[in-house]
This record gives C-alpha cells, structure tokens and sequence, in this order.
C-alpha cells in the first residue's frame, strides 16, 4: 500500500475527531474471551482487583495476538503494537454483570475487543495528521462487520469472507462467539471479473456491469442460463481456497457470509456449487464510515470500565 493511499482509512467522525480502519494488510481486530480466577470467591471485587483483572487480561489476549500478526505480517512482534481495547461484557460466574465491583465469585470473565496494528502504519498514519486532529477510534473493519453479524443475527459459528487488496480474507465467529483472523488466499471478485471479461471477450468494465446485473437477476432467463456455467467456472477459485481454509483449521461445516458489493444480496441459487461447498450466503458490506460510527456507538457503553482499559493500554504499552 502506498503512502498515497493512507488517507482513505482515516475517516472523520465529526469536529477534530478521527477514526483509523486498520486495513488487514496492516493489522487486525479480535474478540476474544478472558477469564481470570479469583482467589477468594467469597470478597467482594474492589478497585484494585477489578483493575489487576483488566491489566491482566488484555495483555493475556494482546501477547498471544500480536504474536500472530508479527507472523502473518513477517515483522518481529515487537514491532506490533496495540492501539485500543475494549471491554465488552463482564460476566461472574457466567452471569453477566454492568459493573463488577461489589460482587463475589471465584472468576471474573471478560470479552475485550482489541486492536492492533504494524508500527510503522501507525507512524505514519499520525504524521499525516493535522495538529488540530487526533484518532479517538481504531478498529478493523472486517472485524467489526463480523461482530455486527452476530450481534444482528444472534449466531455465532460461522465465517465471514471479505475481498481486499486481490485476496480473501476469512474471520471467524467461534461458537463462544470470540472473532478472530482466520487465513486468506489469493482470489477477490475483481479477479472474477477479470477472469469472466477475458472469457466472454468484453472490456472489464462491461465485463463489471454483466457480472452485477447478473448478480442482481436483471438479466434475461436464457442469457442468465448460458451465464450460470461460465460464472461457476470462475468461481471454483474461491471454493477451492475456502476448502482448504477449513481443512487446515479443521473445520468440518459452517455458514459462510459472502460480503461483495458486486456480488451483493444475491440468492445463492446463482451459481452452481461443489457437492463439499459450505452453506454460502452474499451480503452487501457496510460502508467503513457507517461501521466507524456503530464501533463509535459502542464506545459510549461500559464507560468507566473502558476509561480503565484505556489506563491499562497506556500503561501496557508504556511498560512493554
């Protein structure tokens, strides 16, 4: 990605606040589970416990994550940083809870979103700030989109498949519901346009308009039928690499939601599909200004427990 390109993920969210889009490229969105165990279940969580707890389990989810990133990425994970973490529930004992203190139980279990990214997109990403402008949100769009699936939805267990930068990039949704960056291949649907207006002999723009109108049912019964094939064809690229992301996580079945805009909503009907192949459903994925705003909703709950994590990360990264 170019420097030139860098503006396009700094999106405003009204006066001189900012919001970053951490692109996959550059890092990463989880939500994970931690669970951290109390030594006397019958006391009542205080500040200091409450605070031990947070510290403990962002740096618990972040050191294993930025592990990870540092791999994919081919960068030591020192030179991965986190930028935000979030709580996003507090259960005791399985029960959820707003605020913990006060209560007893022998484990405190908390859901924490986190961001992270590549140093050197961040150090970058800040000197093309203004001095009267500052990032008050970072997340991963893909991340954020396969949260807000399951949120809507009430499912979890399934995959979310997004295109960026001429590969796939697949997120899973746990069973538990924690999100995570499962793996990607090399395959998006511009090459599937590309590959469909060599085929048929048409600019690759006209080759566009086919594809979505196609994708859309606004083409007539027997030019859609000659099509059906030929799309199918081009599509085996993205079962073949989806079939073996599953296999290498050793994930048997699941649904996996399909965001595209040329794609779109369409039935799945649309294509003709491997006896193997997942139970596939087409989205259309949120613009990354309208998930800025919903993850900048969702900043605005669990306020003091979050004004915590925020002394926890500066602390950590501080410390670290």
């Amino acid at each position: 990605m170019s420097i030139n390109h860098f503006g396009e993920y700094l999106l405003s969210l009204g006066g001189r606040k900012r919001a970053l889009a951490v692109p996959a490229s550059k890092g990463m969105s989880i939500y994970s589970f931690a669970v951290v165990p109390r030594k006397n279940k019958d006391r009542e969580i205080d500040g200091p416990e409450l605070q031990s707890a947070v510290s403990q389990a962002i740096w618990r989810i972040f050191d294993e994550a930025r592990q990870r990133l540092g791999r994919r990425l081919g960068i030591s994970e020192l030179d991965v940083i986190l930028l935000s973490a979030r709580i996003m529930s507090v259960k005791i004992d399985g029960f959820r809870v707003m605020n913990p203190l006060g209560f007893t139980g022998s484990k405190i279990e908390l859901e924490i979103g986190q961001t992270l990214a590549e140093r050197d997109f961040v150090d970058v990403i800040s000197s093309r700030l203004s001095k009267d402008e500052e990032i008050n949100l970072f997340f991963h769009p893909a991340s954020a989109h396969a949260r807000l699936i399951r949120e809507e939805s009430g499912r979890s267990g399934f995959i979310l498949a997004e295109f960026h930068e001429g590969k796939t990039r697949l997120y899973r949704v746990e069973d538990g519901g924690g999100i995570d960056y499962l793996s990607d291949f090399d395959w998006d649907d511009e090459k599937f346009v590309s590959g469909v207006a060599d085929f048929i002999n048409v600019s690759e723009e006209a080759g566009r308009q086919i594809v979505v109108r196609y994708f859309q049912g606004k083409l007539s019964s027997g030019f859609s039928k000659r099509l059906k094939n030929i799309f199918s064809d081009f599509f085996q690229g993205f079962h073949q690499g989806i079939g073996a992301a599953l296999h290498n996580a050793k994930i048997k079945k699941t649904a996996i939601y399909v965001a595209s805009r040329l794609f779109g909503r369409a039935d799945k009907k649309v294509l003709r599909y491997p006896s193997s192949s997942p139970d596939i459903r087409f989205i259309l994925p949120p613009e990354k200004e309208e998930i800025a705003f919903w993850e900048a909703d969702l900043a605005e709950t669990n306020v003091e427990l979050n004004k915590l994590a925020r002394q926890r990360v500066r602390w950590l990264v501080a410390g670290k």
